[in-house]
């Protein structure tokens, strides 16, 4: 597999780092907005949830100015934020809605770290990880780190 990873998550990736109005944060907004509700907490996160496609956005740091870590993304689930629209454009080449855990680590290779129902993977300087339900891949998460690591 190559470094760069093409698809719609290359811009979830993208906005790992970044702030609410920087080039990610709008390109998020672009793919999924314009609807989201904001959920802040006294510890410094934010975690904006774009209306009904699935995906929320954890961001940390200074309230003025904070920062994405981390974007789930949810392809099998069934909770209140829905599921997104368009998985099978999500990585170019991996077709998620009918893949298994098998197909997903032949595609990227060894995982950094893997566990009973979760894969992570490198992509570039940042990763993905892959929480399944079953075989089937369920939610992934752009992450800017992986804990422990």
């Amino acid at each position: 597999m190559s470094e760069q990873i093409t698809g719609e998550v290359s811009i979830f990736l993208d906005a790992l780092g970044q702030g609410v109005f920087g080039a990610g944060g709008l390109g998020l907004l672009g793919l999924v907005g314009p609807s989201y509700e904001d959920d802040l907490f006294p510890e410094g996160e934010m975690y904006r949830e774009f209306t009904n496609q699935g995906v929320t956005v954890l961001y940390e740091g200074v309230p003025d100015s904070p920062l994405a870590k981390a974007v789930f993304i949810s392809i099998n689930d069934s909770d209140s934020s829905g599921t997104y629209p368009t998985p099978n454009s999500l990585i170019d080449g991996l077709e998620l809605t009918s893949t298994d855990r098998k197909t997903v680590t032949s595609f990227f290779g060894d995982p950094v770290i893997s566990g009973g129902a979760f894969d992570v993977f490198a992509a570039g300087n940042k990763f993905l990880h892959f929480e399944y339900d079953g075989e089937a891949p369920k939610t992934i998460t752009a992450m800017s780190e992986v804990p422990g690591l």
